[in-house]
C-alpha cells in the first residue's frame, strides 16, 4: 500500500500565493548550494561523478525498498549508472576546458 500524496509543496518550495499565477511555483531554497550550473561548474569531474554515483545508489535503494519487482526502471537506473561509472574523468575535464576556452574566445 502507498501512502496518500501530499498536497503540500516540497520544503523550500512556495505554493502560489493569491498574486501569482496558477501553478508557478517559487523556488526559496538557499541557492549558495542548490544544485545548479552554477554550483557545479568549479567541481571537477571525478567530483560531479562520485556524486552522481551516490545518488543513483541512494535512488536504486529506494527502488529496491519500495517497488523491487519493478524491473523495467530497476535495469534503466543500473544502465545509467554503467554509464556514469564508464566516464573517463580526465578526459572528461579536457574537453570541458577546451569547451570553456571555446566559448570565451567566442564571446570575446
Amino acid at each position: 500500500d502507498r501512502p496518500a500524496a501530499s498536497t503540500r509543496p516540497p520544503r523550500g518550495v512556495d505554493a502560489p500565493a493569491p498574486r501569482r499565477r496558477y501553478g508557478e511555483v517559487v523556488d526559496v531554497r538557499d541557492h549558495s548550494n542548490s544544485p545548479c550550473f552554477a554550483n557545479y561548474y568549479d567541481k571537477s569531474s571525478a567530483e560531479l561523478k562520485k556524486l552522481c554515483l551516490e545518488c543513483f545508489g541512494k535512488q536504486l535503494e529506494q527502488l529496491l525498498a519500495r517497488e523491487p519487482d519493478n524491473e523495467r526502471y530497476i535495469k534503466k537506473l543500473k544502465a545509467e549508472m554503467r554509464d556514469v561509472e564508464r566516464i573517463d574523468v580526465d578526459k572528461a575535464d579536457a574537453e570541458a576546458a577546451r569547451a570553456v576556452k571555446t566559448y570565451r574566445a567566442d564571446k570575446d
